[in-house]
């Protein structure tokens, strides 16, 4: 907690707005860092989610997905960059059958994409929104989620869920992949320590007919700068995926084999398209359950708990690599 406190005196040192956000700048890493090496404390809760199989299937080496969604509840403002700059969309859809959060990333720059969003939020309208699925164990609730359930309109902005579309490339026709770049002034915690939380993360797998039951811890370490090494390429439908060694900044192993994956089209896949193996990107990066990984493991018996198996989202390649 020394970090946390250390936190809040600066921030009561601020004596204005662009002070404030000045001292977030600077203290956002130790922030995160902070809260996730206190946060497995309050996570052992077992959380239950129930998917379909056929939904299992159809994902599990797709990078992204199309889906027609209602918009319940939406931020009023991008966030901050020191806070992530995301914009969060609250609704569902039929294609998901779960609750959805839709994040457009660096969202201060897509302007016209949030006007279409305000205009449709709560008009019980539906819009075509794309981008790279996600289910990941950040933002559940205490209540178990089950593919295909009824929903009730939502209430806020970031509910209990599981699934998102993060990043988002379009909403409507407006396409948002230039919005697919590291953050400016947000700086994430400690690759090191994220990496260690992901491989410390334990799934209980439920294998059935038509549907597959998971039950993880909640896991809310998100954002990661880092350095991705290539071994070997992998083609998908709508994009490619590589497996890659991840390194720190300084060039020590924290990950083998994970792999790592690119949407079609977007700034990320266009400057690794021609990338051989050996190649290393400086990437930022969120983590979501690898369903390719998690259906051989279904297969396979093995202990109650095993490793949570987990891929990466390039969200963006910082500027030093491209």
């Amino acid at each position: 907690m020394p970090k946390v406190l250390a936190f809040i005196v600066l921030l009561l040192a601020a004596t204005s707005l662009q002070g404030c956000a000045r001292v977030f700048e600077k203290s956002s890493k130790e922030v995160t860092e902070a809260y996730y090496e206190t946060e497995p404390a309050f996570s052992h809760k077992w959380i239950k989610v129930v998917l379909n199989n056929s939904f299992i299937e159809k994902y599990k080496n797709r990078a992204s997905m199309a889906i027609d969604m209602t918009v319940d509840e939406a931020n009023k403002a991008p966030k901050p960059a020191f806070t992530d700059g995301d914009f969060h969309i609250a609704g569902r859809s039929p294609e998901v059958g779960l609750p959805v959060v839709a994040e457009i990333t660096n969202s201060a720059h897509e302007a016209k994409a949030i006007r279409l969003v305000h205009k449709l939020e709560k008009k019980n309208i539906t819009v075509p929104v794309a981008g790279v699925w996600r289910i990941w164990f950040e933002h559940p609730g205490g209540a178990d989620e089950t593919q295909g359930a009824a929903l009730k309109m939502l209430r806020t902005e970031n509910p209990d869920h599981v699934f998102e579309i993060h990043p988002v490339t379009s909403f409507g026709q407006i396409d948002t992949r230039d919005s697919m770049h590291p953050v400016k002034n947000y700086m994430p915690g400690s690759a090191g320590l994220a990496f260690k939380t992901y491989r410390d993360l334990k799934i209980k797998i439920i294998p059935g007919k038509k549907t597959t039951t998971i039950m993880a811890h909640r896991a809310p370490f998100n954002d990661v700068e880092f350095v991705m090494e290539i071994k070997r390429k992998e083609t998908a439908p709508d994009g490619r995926f590589m497996i890659s060694d991840a390194l720190n900044l300084k060039g020590n192993l924290l990950a083998s084999n994970i792999r790592m994956v690119f949407m079609k089209g977007t700034p990320p896949e266009q400057i690794a398209r021609e990338l051989k193996p050996g190649a290393r990107l400086h990437v930022f990066a969120i983590p979501r359950i690898n369903f390719d990984a998690l259906c051989e493991m279904a297969k396979t018996p093995g202990p109650e708990e095993r490793a949570l198996p987990y891929e990466m989202i390039i969200i963006g390649v910082y500027e030093d690599t491209k």
